[in-house]
């Protein structure tokens, strides 16, 4: 099999895994990359190497991923302008090359695991971007991003950022906004003014207070603790994250949560659910995965709006009639070493519910 031949038996579909697999720089040639055989190309573990001068042919809608320490092409990125996926995660890049303005197709963009401690202001000409990954850096402030306005995740996670832009509350489209493990000492005031989003998490920062307007809110073991009071006080909040916060009992003042839709309950320490739950009838999801709860209170039958109930990894053996009945109730997700729960919820006559 020719070297060609081989490149495009190993990218049968044009994914960044298929890339990623194993195809190295000298195994790459002109020629496929110009008959567009893959979107792109995955450089890792080269050592310093210097992109051939054809690298700069990617075809509409590819994308160049690199990793370990490889160069940043400075010199051959303005002529990427179709590329539509950047990753240089990993690559010890302390400076970001102000030539980024010039990739204006970019859609997702991967700066993961370096150590830019600032981003050029460029950065927000690139108005096609859908995903900003800039986690584990030592970005200590952003840019304003608010022409970013097809941003729909950005991920600041594991930096030194004590406060950033207010105008990232224009970015309509934002669904996904990761400030975990950082400086925070409180909730950026944009938060409340923004849509909900399905994902808002401040875990792991120094948070003095929490606002009791917020939407949407993801916090850790220690803000739990702290905060629990406040936070059962958020009478509009529509999605709650309690996720490996070590909970032993929720509270029955959850009740308060009137326009909860999402709860998310996974890898804590309950034996049980207060009966106060099934007031919060505007639920749509609970996930209570990796608890050792050995039954549900017969009242959660009384959420007419459950939609997905997810319970894989706990003691339950059965579940009440009037919960597998609940009209909505499109799926539950159990595991599959769940053996007699899944086969009581089959002779219960509901196995279309376990997918």
């Amino acid at each position: 099999m020719t070297n060609l031949n081989k490149i495009r038996h190993r990218l049968q579909s044009p994914s960044l895994e298929n890339v990623r697999s194993g195809l190295a720089l000298a195994d790459v040639f002109p020629d496929a990359f110009q008959q567009e055989l893959f979107h792109g190309i995955m450089i890792a573990n080269q050592g310093r190497p210097i992109l051939p001068s054809w690298i700069q042919h990617c075809p509409h809608g590819g994308f160049i991923a690199m990793s370990a320490v490889c160069m940043f092409a400075e010199r051959k990125i303005d002529k990427m302008n179709e590329l539509s996926l950047l990753c240089f995660s990993g690559m010890q890049m302390e400076i970001l090359p102000d030539k980024v303005r010039f990739l204006t197709s970019l859609e997702h963009l991967d700066l993961s695991w370096n150590r830019l401690q600032t981003l050029p202001s460029s950065i927000s000409q690139l108005t096609r971007l859908r995903l900003l990954k800039l986690y584990q850096n030592q970005l200590t402030a952003i840019p304003d991003l608010s022409k970013l306005e097809n941003l729909r995740d950005l991920n600041l996670w594991q930096n030194h950022l004590t406060s950033i832009p207010e105008t990232i509350g224009n970015l309509t489209q934002l669904d996904v906004l990761n400030l975990s493990n950082n400086q925070f000492t409180s909730v950026p005031d944009f938060v409340s003014r923004m849509r909900v989003m399905s994902k808002f998490t401040m875990r792991y920062n120094p948070i003095v207070r929490f606002p009791r307007d917020m939407l949407s809110l993801s916090v850790d073991d220690s803000q739990w603790k702290k905060h629990s009071d406040d936070i059962l006080q958020m009478e509009n909040l529509q999605i709650l994250s309690l996720r490996w916060d070590k909970i032993a009992e929720l509270p029955s003042e959850i009740k308060r949560l009137r326009c909860l839709r999402s709860l998310d309950l996974r890898s804590n320490a309950l034996t049980k659910l207060p009966d106060e739950i099934s007031l919060l009838t505007n639920r749509e999801v609970l996930l209570l995965d990796q608890n050792p709860i050995s039954h549900l209170p017969i009242g959660m039958g009384r959420l007419p709006q459950l939609r997905h109930l997810s319970v894989g990894r706990t003691q339950l053996q059965g579940l009440p009639r009037e919960v597998l009945q609940i009209a909505g109730l499109q799926t539950l997700s159990t595991t599959d070493d769940q053996v007699e729960l899944r086969e009581s919820i089959r002779s219960a006559g509901f196995a279309h519910l376990l997918g």
